[in-house]
């Protein structure tokens, strides 16, 4: 293989796969990346099902744990099945795992709330906000921490000017 062509097929590796469902998604392709960042202290969930806002996760321990994620606001069904099929596709190229950070502690048996990343970071709160797939929650942004807040405000701000999906 020719030096050129060599390097074009490595990049193409490891640049994101924009998929449209509406807007561009980032998916990551390479699965070393994953591998690479697999080694993370936050503890890893699997995810068993996502039904509307609530997610089903079981724990390296089989323990289970249901989540909604932190920060944004429950979107009218036309939006909601976008942002569900955004997330199936987030969710298949990290293999169903994902690394959490409970925002809001609850008793056994209820609902959290909860930053998800997927193995590599991406933030799939974040990834939905950008795509205009979900509002941010006002009353919940002083729960996460200042990085994230920042983040996803800054994410909303670009999808409103853009006018995307819901803000369309």
């Amino acid at each position: 293989m020719t030096r050129p062509l060599f390097y074009f097929c490595v990049a193409l590796l490891l640049l994101p796969f924009g998929v449209k469902l509406g807007v561009p998604t980032w998916v990551p392709l390479a699965e070393h990346l994953e591998r690479q960042f697999s080694q993370s202290s936050t503890p890893r969930y699997t995810v068993e099902r996502v039904r509307g806002e609530v997610w089903t996760l079981r724990a390296s321990d089989q323990s289970q744990q249901q989540v909604t994620l932190a920060g944004i606001m429950p979107i009218d069904s036309k939006w909601q099945a976008q942002a569900n099929g955004v997330i199936a596709i987030l969710l298949q190229s990290s293999h169903q795992q994902v690394d959490l950070t409970i925002t809001q502690a609850i008793g056994k048996g209820e609902v959290a709330r909860a930053i998800a990343q997927l193995p590599n970071g991406t933030s799939i709160q974040q990834v939905l906000v950008a795509d205009g797939l979900a509002k941010l929650d006002k009353t919940q942004l002083s729960q996460l921490p200042d990085e994230v807040r920042n983040a996803l405000q800054q994410a909303q701000t670009s999808a409103q000017q853009q006018r995307k999906n819901i803000w369309g």
